[in-house]
């Protein structure tokens, strides 16, 4: 079949686009830790190769049948996703909102609305689910899929089944919250960070590690003031200063690497100097 130069352009930019997006979410799946910190990119991802598999097969069936393809309404998304990116990046302020107004459609379904009130109640798996709602199994996984790209539920193997539970930190947001415009920078904003702290520190313990990434830089930071800047520490007097914080003391070791604030080799830990202003 002779295919028209400008079909075959477009399929194979097409191709590129969608291999490499898979590069991308392929090696965040790999990474929990780094996936929850870049969460917002994985969730652009998954929704950018969705629409380019569509543009695609619709590319493809006009050709087949004799029809003009117009690609110009989805100019957007044949972007490539390196500018992609950068562009969302400059419109910081806009994305705020939009990832709120995503969650707030993402809840304004009545079948979704039910699972999320089983949910408060205790953790499920899709059979019991199905189940208690009389629908099928595939329609809750359907559901849940939607819920979890967004942040609302997590889920966990537990032998032969997956458990799907709340993320209760988006639930115990006030809804001022979800409709407000960020027009300040959290990380300047003192009086951010004395919130942030307040809510995740109780009676001098870390209740919970938070999902949000700038939220998690300020947690990882307080508790970064416990160390003494120039002074090497073994892996087990860090272990024991994080553990008076929050018995995970292993992953909060990790973030704080993985967040620049300390450095590593072989055993031994230091403060970096970027967190030397920070401690002083």
């Amino acid at each position: 079949m002779n295919i028209p130069k400008f079909v075959s352009d477009s399929l194979k930019f097409l191709d590129d686009e969608c291999k490499k997006i898979c590069d991308i979410t392929d090696a965040l799946d790999n990474s929990p830790t780094e996936k929850k910190i870049k969460i917002a990119e994985y969730k652009c991802c998954k929704y950018r190769y969705a629409s380019i598999s569509n543009i695609r097969s619709s590319l493809w069936h006009n050709y087949r049948c004799g029809k003009l393809f117009n690609l110009e309404y989805s100019h957007h998304l044949l972007m490539p996703f390196d500018e992609m990116l950068k562009k969302n990046e400059k419109s910081e302020g806009s994305g705020f909102l939009k990832e709120n107004l995503e969650i707030l459609k993402a809840i304004s379904d009545e079948t979704r609305l039910d699972i999320l009130n089983i949910l408060f109640r205790e953790d499920s798996y899709v059979e019991k689910l199905a189940c208690e709602l009389s629908l099928t199994p595939a329609t809750i996984c359907y559901h849940l899929k939607k819920m979890e790209l967004m942040g609302l539920v997590k889920c966990s193997r537990s032998q032969f089944y997956i458990i799907y539970s709340l993320n209760r930190e988006i639930f115990e947001k006030p809804l001022y919250e979800f409709i407000r415009k960020n027009t300040n920078v959290p990380g300047n904003d003192e009086k951010y960070e004395k919130e942030v702290l307040s809510h995740f520190f109780k009676y001098g313990k870390l209740t919970q590690i938070p999902t949000q990434q700038k939220k998690r830089e300020i947690v990882l930071r307080e508790i970064a003031k416990q160390f003494e800047h120039g002074k090497i520490y073994s892996e087990n007097e860090v272990n024991s200063i994080i553990h008076q914080y929050h018995e995970d003391h292993c992953t909060i070791r990790r973030e704080m690497i993985g967040f620049g604030m300390m450095s590593r080799e072989k055993e031994n830990y230091w403060l970096t100097e970027n967190e030397k202003d920070n401690n002083s």
